[in-house]
């Protein structure tokens, strides 16, 4: 007989086949080009000499994997592509299988967790030229393995997981600058865990300092190369931009000293709160102002986002509430679903059927934060005896367990507070993190069912 453990890992392999194979069937014409994609390629197109010959607004990263799938072409990218992408989220879904099941999960929750990751939905993505799978594979990488690289085990196995891992997060930023500070949130967590428990502080030790170099190497080196050769220090020259997105009500408050371009702002913003099949909300009147900008301030792109930046700031500082306002629709919005026409079949009833499963997973979500957020300030203020009754068994005998729950959650978050306080909270922005959140969700119903169980036969 095969032991348990490696027909478990066989048949997982064999469903994430399957998936795939059915995916690679049903998006025949995939990968497919978007509005976003043509800044990716034009950048895959600079590197094929092997370095940019100018300052693009995207960052190399996700050019180089279109290069490296022969996919610089605008009418027509590499199938290859798909293949990779597609790939690459059958991975994620693989590692945080092999997570949930090092942390004791159920078989049937982790069903369940399969099956939210590999519906239509969740895997789309792979099938446009866009960010976002190279991404979520990056996080997850770096998460598992900062996990693996912690627990118990022979020393240099563990040292080379959390290399790699520094280097996934690292790496992050170069495909989506977004990420370009969730390095020192997560050295920062790993610190206060580090300081508020009893666990092998060596380990620990190497895994933040490991964290923090090759991070820092990664992003600082691709910092300094901007300076050197575009006298530009930054991964993108877009923030500035960005965050015009968050201040389109406020533009009147800027003062007398800068009448010609409020007025120019305040011009195009207005011509896109009436254009035909805009969003008609003005948030995206940025982008066909710069051309206007550029002209009148006699400024280079570069320049400009750093003089946008601080006119954006003003106005936030002039009008406080109103930036909230702006953030709190964001972040409203960030949470809708992500689906599209290629995963709903060009079928209502079935992107009706898509929607109720996404909102009855983020209203589950929410409610397993609270839930846990609730049990931890409980555990506070019980005796100390009491509280160790109470904790799960597989969580009182897990040192790792505080990490296996936070770091999936840090991850959502800093994702979310970014999308929302520097853009528009497009729900596209999220779905690198919807494999943690799935698995935030998993990992929460798994400890309210060991809670209760364990509560049960507990004599108070």
């Amino acid at each position: 007989m095969m032991p348990k453990q490696k027909r478990d890992l066989l048949l997982l392999i064999i469903i994430l086949a399957f998936a795939g194979l059915i995916y690679l069937v049903a998006w025949s014409g995939a990968p497919y080009i978007v509005q976003d994609s043509h800044d990716y390629i034009r950048v895959a197109v600079d590197l094929q000499d092997g370095r940019p010959e100018e300052l693009h607004d995207r960052t190399p990263g996700y050019p180089l994997l279109l290069l490296l799938t022969n996919s610089v072409s605008t009418s027509e990218p590499s199938r290859a592509l798909f293949w990779v992408q597609l790939l690459l989220h059958l991975v994620s879904v693989f590692l945080l299988t092999l997570f949930l099941n090092r942390i004791s999960v159920s078989r049937v929750l982790i069903a369940a967790f399969l099956l939210l990751s590999l519906i239509p939905p969740n895997v789309v993505r792979t099938a446009y030229v866009l960010t976002e799978t190279l991404t979520e594979f990056l996080l997850v990488v770096g998460a598992v393995l900062v996990y693996f690289g912690l627990e118990k085990g022979i020393s240099k196995i563990r040292s080379l997981l959390l290399l790699i891992s520094g280097v996934a997060f690292g790496l992050s930023a170069l495909v989506r600058p977004t990420y370009q500070l969730l390095f020192i949130v997560i050295c920062g967590l790993l610190l206060i865990l580090l300081l508020s428990s009893r666990t092998e502080k060596r380990k620990w030790l190497f895994a933040i300092v490991s964290t923090f170099t090759l991070s820092t190497i990664i992003i600082g080196g691709y910092f300094g190369y901007n300076s050197k050769n575009f006298n530009f220090s930054g991964l993108t020259p877009l923030s500035g931009f960005n965050l015009s997105t968050r201040t389109v009500r406020v533009i009147e408050r800027l003062p007398d000293e800068y009448e010609e371009i409020r007025e120019v702002l305040i011009e195009n913003r207005d011509n896109d709160l009436i254009a035909r099949d805009s969003s008609h909300t003005g948030v995206m009147y940025i982008w066909q102002t710069i051309p206007e900008l550029v002209e009148i301030t006699g400024l280079e792109k570069p320049e400009l986002s750093h003089y946008m930046l601080r006119l954006n700031l003003l106005l936030i500082q002039k009008a406080p509430l109103e930036y909230l306002v702006e953030v709190t629709r964001a972040m409203s919005t960030y949470w809708f679903p992500s689906s599209t026409e290629l995963s709903n079949f060009d079928s209502r009833l079935l992107q009706l059927f898509w929607t109720i499963i996404h909102f009855t997973v983020i209203q589950s979500f929410f409610i397993i934060v609270f839930l846990l957020l609730g049990f931890a300030l409980l555990m506070r203020f019980l005796p100390l005896e009491l509280r160790k009754k109470l904790i799960p068994t597989f969580a009182a005998n897990n040192s790792l367990f505080p990490l296996a729950f936070l770091l999936p959650l840090l991850i959502v978050v800093y994702t979310m507070l970014i999308s929302t306080l520097m853009e528009v909270g497009n729900p596209r922005y999220r779905t690198p993190t919807d494999l943690f959140v799935f698995c935030f969700l998993i990992l929460g119903v798994h400890f309210i069912i060991q809670f209760k169980n364990q509560a049960g036969v507990v004599k108070l």
